[in-house]
């Protein structure tokens, strides 16, 4: 079966992710859509609102067939990382042959445009130059700025989602995937807008709510509704890194300064973090006194979240060495035996396989990632048996029988 992959965090679900998944489908009706989503931690350096297995339900049961986990460290690392990582999966999975994602703009011809010139040595040798007389501006903001001064003021690289589609793009140039790309213009209100818009309100606004204690049942499907609710419940939702501040300055004034510069992206942000450790009265308010225009809250986060986990600096130069079925929806089951056939990546479905996966890379991460799910499962509201994530297995819609089981 053909396959169109989507890239995620479905942190959480909400109405712009549907939207995508309809468009998905209507587009190529007879393709499975398996999605690669980040695990307990995402991309922008922080825990996900709700644990890795819930997210992965609420997605099959809103059209997605078959959820695996980008993993962590990998989920955490800046757009590049992040985006190679989780091309790396689908392209080892064998067998994607679309990749599909939202953007604020459709122009795929565009996208494409934007990655070749970025690849370009005009642009590498401008890129160089302009880092020597502008050494403190940090990367997004300079390559822009770059960007800008060769092409005119083109504003993909402004544009959150439009600029992660060309570090898609570029993830494939470089590991050699073929996938067809296949932009979704994205509906709603731009990710850091708090107002709603097409009946779709941003995913940070979103956690905003479920962080206050408020329903979000107006701007997801229902099914994503009653999912949170029951993790509500249980205590095991709304998760923030926000439960870590204390833990987080301790480190940063006790870590040796040596010994930092060690953890992913942290060695140059390291004595500024420390520095407005003193005097913050949260995470967030640490945050925004350390940021400024050449340092992103997301680069804080990161590096913070690099110091409690443990991540290591060279993360960034590898790729993923397995990945976890999360959840299995109707053409499921398909995809994964055509997936074991060609056998491209590990795939783990419970976390006793991992201890089976030879590859002695595969276990150092699989060692990493075990101890930050303790991390994430201890920023529960309520405390939770001892091995909660040991003892989990993937989702399976309903509908699919006992035979069907990918275990």
């Amino acid at each position: 079966m053909k396959t169109v992959g989507i890239i995620a965090e479905f942190n959480p679900f909400h109405n712009g992710h549907a939207h995508l998944i309809t468009e998905v489908k209507k587009a190529f009706p007879n393709h499975g859509i398996l999605c690669v989503m980040s695990g307990n931690f995402v991309q922008r350096g922080s825990m996900a609102v709700q644990e890795k297995y819930s997210r992965a339900k609420c997605a099959v049961c809103c059209g997605a067939d078959l959820v695996l986990e980008l993993p962590f460290p990998f989920s955490s690392l800046a757009a590049d990382g992040f985006a190679q990582s989780a091309v790396s999966i689908l392209k080892r999975t064998g067998v994607c042959n679309v990749l599909a994602f939202g953007s604020e703009m459709a122009d795929g011809e565009a996208l494409k445009r934007c990655a070749e010139r970025l690849l370009s040595e005009e642009f590498r040798e401008a890129r160089a130059a302009f880092s020597e007389k502008e050494k403190k501006m940090g990367y997004p903001a300079a390559r822009e700025a770059v960007y800008r001064s060769l092409y005119g003021e083109e504003k993909i690289l402004s544009l959150a989602n439009a600029s992660l589609a060309v570090e898609y793009l570029l993830a494939m140039k470089k590991i050699g995937a073929s996938f067809l790309p296949f932009p979704v213009l994205r509906v709603g209100p731009e990710e850091w807008e708090n107002t709603e818009k097409e009946g779709i309100l941003s995913a940070t606004a979103l956690r905003e709510k479920l962080y206050r204690g408020e329903s979000i049942a107006s701007w997801v499907p229902s099914a994503v509704s009653e999912e949170l609710a029951e993790e509500i419940r249980a205590g095991r939702a709304p998760v923030s890194l926000e439960r870590y501040f204390g833990t987080l300055i301790y480190l940063l004034r006790c870590e040796d300064r040596s010994t930092a510069s060690e953890y992913y992206g942290l060695s140059s942000v390291f004595d500024r973090l420390r520095d407005f450790s003193y005097g913050s009265k949260s995470l967030a308010d640490l945050i925004v006194r350390a940021g400024n225009q050449n340092v992103t809250d997301s680069r804080l986060r990161r590096s913070l979240q690099a110091l409690l986990c443990r991540i290591p600096r060279y993360a960034e130069k590898e790729i993923p060495a397995y990945t976890r079925v999360l959840a299995v929806g109707e053409k499921g089951r398909e995809i994964l035996f055509q997936m074991k056939e060609l056998q491209g990546i590990p795939v783990v479905t419970k976390p006793a396989h991992l201890f089976k996966i030879s590859d002695r890379n595969a276990m150092k991460w699989a060692a990493l990632e075990m101890k930050a799910e303790e991390i994430y499962s201890m920023a529960f509201e309520k405390e939770t048996e001892k091995g909660y994530f040991l003892r989990k297995t993937p989702y399976l819609l309903p509908s699919l029988s006992k035979k069907d089981d990918p275990a």
